[in-house]
């Protein structure tokens, strides 16, 4: 299909990809707000034991298995197999809005061809409400990109996209739905401490560090960021950032701690 057949067939020369494990509660919704204006839409599932396979197909999804390598080894897997020329990387909790939506599309028929990526913001909805302060927003978002100009790096955790080209700022937000409740808000955010480790390298962190480090994500979300303009939510969101940070330097620390144990005297 011609890039003036497919618009004409309100279709755009875009793969909108998906990783998804056990996301059938998100799935429909992400796959929806793409469902009738790309090319392709393609969900690269792993150790799914739920109906997310079932759900993806009957959108008209393909569906491809694949053995968990971590996030961007996946990524790279779907993008390596999609069709179209233009990939649009989601996650299953995650919804295109219609302003979001109308950028893609001008940029997809007017400007394409000058760049080789686009970035947007990412709102998050939590607790029922869209945070618009602090650390969560805005979250800038490099998602957009033209298959043969990108790849993602294959860190552990917070993977992100190398891209050879101009890269364009597109309006609107990209809309996600994430943690049903506060402690999976922590649990996810322990998790990701864990897979942070993997790609640190063990060195010597004082204590001072792991306060100052803390006290300085407190006071850049909730003060400079404005987190306070999103009342209690903006408060419980810097707080709950600035442990985040403290566990993650305290369990470095232990990391090194550890394997000196029998060397020498611990840190002070």
């Amino acid at each position: 299909m011609t890039l003036s057949e497919q618009h004409q067939s309100g279709k755009y020369p875009l793969t909108a990809l998906v990783i998804a494990s056990n996301e059938e509660r998100n799935i429909g919704r992400c796959l929806r707000s793409v469902g009738d204006w790309v090319a392709e839409s393609l969900v690269v599932v792993n150790d799914c034991t739920d109906a997310t396979v079932r759900v993806a197909k009957a959108l008209g999804a393909r569906v491809l298995e694949h053995t968990w390598e971590g996030y961007g080894a996946q990524k790279n897997f779907g993008s390596a197999l999609a069709t179209q020329s233009w990939i649009l990387s989601l996650d299953a909790d995650e919804e295109i809005s219609p302003e979001l939506r109308c950028s893609i599309q001008k940029f997809l028929s007017q400007n394409s061809s000058n760049y080789a990526a686009a970035y947007f913001q990412r709102m998050v909805c939590f607790q029922g409400r869209w945070i618009r302060h602090g650390d969560w927003y805005p979250d800038e978002q490099l998602r957009l990109y033209r298959k043969d100009r990108g790849r993602w790096t294959e860190h552990a955790v917070h993977e992100h996209l190398e891209v050879k080209g101009r890269i364009m700022r597109l309006r609107g937000p990209l809309h996600h739905y994430t943690y049903r409740s506060l402690r999976e808000q922590v649990q996810v955010g322990l998790n990701y401490g864990e897979l942070w480790l993997r790609d640190r390298k063990l060195r010597p962190v004082w204590v001072f560090e792991i306060l100052a480090r803390a006290f300085w994500r407190f006071f850049r979300g909730y003060l400079l960021k404005f987190g306070f303009l999103d009342g209690f939510l903006g408060l419980y969101i810097a707080l709950s950032q600035s442990f985040l940070v403290f566990y993650r330097y305290t369990s470095l620390r232990e990391c090194y701690e550890e394997k000196r144990w029998g060397q020498g005297e611990r840190m002070s």
